[in-house]
């Protein structure tokens, strides 16, 4: 019992404890005892969780940041350039990218290897489909750094170009805290 409910074994193991047989005082002593363990064992097991769950008190580290967007039409799509970002400490690689319209959506995976040449680095990711459009990646990293910073922009480019009157979202989604960088931006083809 002491080991299931620590209090009703120190409960128990008092009440035996007091009893002026030596029988009765080892087996309170015991539940005294076994009731310590557990609740030596339950905390040990309940700081290994929290440092398993919460990567030694990642909260703060796993908070998505806050980004302010601007839009800029390009041949062929849309020029998406972050003009202000409230974390430094973004690696590309932390980041996925994210066309939808309507039903359909796509998204890349961005690496912060192909972005961290030291100097201004472009990097073009594979094409992908939105239902029956071929639509093309393409991220600057400014300071060639591999982190997410303001003035850092990126492209969507679809060949034949976003289907006129089409309303297209993008988003930035912080994949360690599963949430949205900032709220996104639209477009219209």
């Amino acid at each position: 019992m002491s080991s299931l409910v620590p209090i009703a074994g120190f409960i128990v193991g008092a009440v035996y404890y007091s009893k002026p047989e030596e029988e009765y005082k080892h087996v309170g002593k015991l539940c005294i005892i076994l009731g310590l363990v557990s609740i030596l064992l339950f905390v040990a097991f309940a700081a290994l969780l929290y440092v398993m769950v919460l990567e030694f008190g990642g909260v703060v580290d796993g908070m998505a940041p806050t980004a302010i967007y601007s839009k800029s039409p390009i041949v062929g799509g849309e020029q998406i350039t972050i003009l202000s970002i409230t974390r430094t400490d973004i690696e590309w690689s932390d980041v996925r990218i994210q066309l939808v319209e309507g039903f359909n959506f796509t998204e890349w995976g961005t690496r912060t290897t192909d972005l961290d040449g030291g100097v201004r680095v472009t990097f073009p990711y594979a094409a992908d489909n939105l239902g029956a459009l071929s639509v093309v990646l393409t991220v600057t990293d400014l300071s060639g750094n591999g982190m997410l910073n303001s003035g850092d922009y990126f492209t969507v480019t679809c060949h034949s170009g976003f289907q006129p009157g089409i309303s297209y979202y993008v988003y930035l989604l912080y994949e360690p805290a599963a949430s949205l960088i900032g709220t996104g931006i639209s477009f219209t083809g």
